[in-house]
């Protein structure tokens, strides 16, 4: 059985976002159970000065900000990749949530499946007021190449 590192490393790219957003994805971090991750939030230097006040807000040792002059996404995701040193790194937006148990959830998968090296999760949309919306759009067990080209990527978030 393969052993891995127990924390785990969330990546959190931001170039700009709502403070009520921001606040509500990190502290979605904040809140998991259990406690051992780390939150790197990769902002860009346009990322405008407010939301890099809220970041450092938090006193929390385990949420790190990451200045990247990289200018997209998959820059800012490789960059935060760049500086992890967990087997396992999730990404999270800045504007989605985290359920309490999502790190817990993943980490017992992780132990259960450990030939697996990717997981993500299923999801529900959340309105701008915080209301949910529809139903949990449940992960999918398998799918082939067919699915993708048909449907599209069954891969939502919590990518891991």
């Amino acid at each position: 059985m393969k052993s891995y590192s127990e924390k785990i490393t969330i990546l959190m790219p931001l170039k700009d976002q709502k403070k009520e957003f921001l606040r509500s994805a990190i502290e979605s971090v904040i809140n998991q159970i259990p406690s051992d991750w780390i939150l790197f939030i990769i902002v860009e230097s346009e990322t405008p000065v407010a939301l890099k006040k809220l970041i450092n807000s938090y006193s929390d040792s385990r949420i790190k900000m990451i200045t990247s002059d990289r200018k997209s996404l998959a820059g800012a995701c490789n960059l935060g990749m760049e500086y992890a040193n967990t087997d396992f790194i999730c990404m999270l937006s800045s504007d989605d949530y985290l359920d309490k148990k999502a790190i817990a959830v993943l980490k017992r998968n992780i132990k259960k499946y450990p030939d697996v090296d990717f997981f993500y999760s299923s999801r529900r949309y959340m309105d701008e007021q915080g209301k949910l919306r529809g139903n949990i759009m449940r992960s999918k067990e398998s799918f082939d190449l067919n699915y993708f080209k048909k449907i599209g990527s069954p891969v939502k978030n919590l990518l891991c």
